[in-house]
């Protein structure tokens, strides 16, 4: 068995948007067939949220290339896609805090 953190849109372990920093062609990919073994695919800011939870309530913001954010409480684990909120001047919070923001 293998987990994938994946940097894009993932639901019931399927990506369903390519994500904005690689290259197009993963929305169906078959991970476990490439791959040789079972595979779990979650979101890679909610996979980095569990790996630092300790209990409670947390709110995981991860700058990188981008935005990364998830929430993590109980029992549950929600990644939030942050990164892609609007910001007054028509483009979104990822533009400013990720590598695009380097340039301004």
């Amino acid at each position: 068995m293998a987990s994938i953190g994946f940097p894009a849109c993932v639901r019931k372990g399927r990506i369903i948007k390519d994500p904005k920093h690689l290259g197009k062609g993963w929305v169906g990919f078959n991970f476990a067939r490439a791959l040789g073994v079972p595979i779990r695919v979650i979101n890679d800011a909610a996979m980095q949220a569990l790996g630092s939870y300790g209990g409670g309530r947390m709110l995981f913001l991860g700058l990188g290339t981008g935005l990364g954010s998830a929430l993590v409480w109980d029992k549950t684990l929600m990644s939030l896609e942050l990164g892609d909120l609007p910001y007054p001047d028509g483009h979104v919070i990822e533009n400013y805090l990720g590598v695009p923001g380097l340039a301004c």
